[in-house]
This record gives structure tokens, C-alpha cells and sequence, in this order.
């Protein structure tokens, strides 16, 4: 749909190196934008720079932790979600972003409305494989009795 004439006169793209490239271009007035992913380390410099103004939104970008399945132990389903479980995911996901993201159990986290309510982390929890949570740290007791219901042995060195 057309609006009118632009705001702008020209439109120039550069290709910076960085995120804090971009962000250090915007604060010395070289660019009057940036249409970068910031990463978290990036963010508080804007906040120092009256000549910028950080403008954020929900990002459909994500990340995952992936194994090659095509190996023993990891062809066996049941080991990986046992594995899945050995992950505090909210926690990597805090740690990683400095709090600027939020962890999800699907690709769609970022279309609320094509994520199943199953698939939601409503309470701040995995709802598919929530980790083995004994306040903050790993339950090992509860890892070691999960790998053991599907099989595995342990023995005196673990």
C-alpha cells in the first residue's frame, strides 16, 4: 500500500562488520539506522548515546541444540529427551541474551498463535522436556533415575 513519499531523500546500505559496528555508526551520527540484529552486549551502548534510541521488537530468529542422531546413544529418542531434560534451557537462554530473549520449545515460539498450547512455556517451564530442577541446580538423583528407566546402568565411577 502506498503512504506517500518517503521520509527521506536517499537511502544509502552499508554493510558494517558488527552489531556494535552499527551501533557505535548510529551513535556518532554516520547512520541514521541500523536494521541489525543487536546482540545483548550491543544494547547498553545505545543506552549511553543520546543520539540513538533503541527500538525493539519480537524477532522470529531462534536458536537450537542439535545432535547428530545417526550414532548410538544418540539414534535412541528416549536418551535424547533423558538429554534434553539435562538442559536448563530458561537459564542458557538468560545467560546467552543477558535477559533479551526467551526460551521456547518450538520454531514457532515467535507466532504465539501457531504454537500449541502443549507447546507453550506459560509457567517459565519446558513443557516437553523441563529440566531435572532441584532449585536452581541439576537433580542428578532424578537424571540417574530417568536414564535408568530407560535402560542404562550405572557403576561405582558413574
Amino acid at each position: 500500500r502506498y503512504h506517500g513519499k518517503p521520509a527521506f531523500d536517499r537511502l544509502r546500505v552499508e554493510v558494517l562488520p558488527s552489531d556494535i559496528s552499527a551501533v557505535e555508526a548510529v551513535a556518532e551520527g554516520l547512520a541514521d539506522a541500523t536494521a541489525a540484529n543487536l546482540g545483548p552486549a550491543s544494547v547498553p551502548r545505545i543506552g549511553r548515546s543520546d543520539a540513538a534510541r533503541l527500538v525493539s521488537g519480537r524477532s522470529a530468529a531462534f536458536y537450537h541444540v542439535g545432535y547428530n542422531t545417526r550414532r548410538s546413544p544418540l539414534s535412541n529418542p528416549r536418551f535424547r529427551a533423558v538429554v534434553a531434560r539435562l538442559i536448563d534451557k530458561a537459564a542458557l537462554v538468560d545467560e546467552a541474551f543477558d535477559g533479551y530473549a526467551k526460551a521456547a520449545a518450538s520454531p514457532l515460539a515467535a507466532s504465539p498463535d501457531a504454537v500449541p498450547s502443549s507447546l507453550a512455556w506459560d509457567d517459565g517451564r519446558d513443557p516437553v522436556h523441563p529440566f531435572f530442577d532441584d532449585d536452581g541446580s541439576l537433580d542428578v538423583s532424578a537424571a540417574r533415575e530417568a536414564f535408568r528407566e530407560i535402560g542404562y546402568r550405572f557403576d561405582d565411577e558413574g
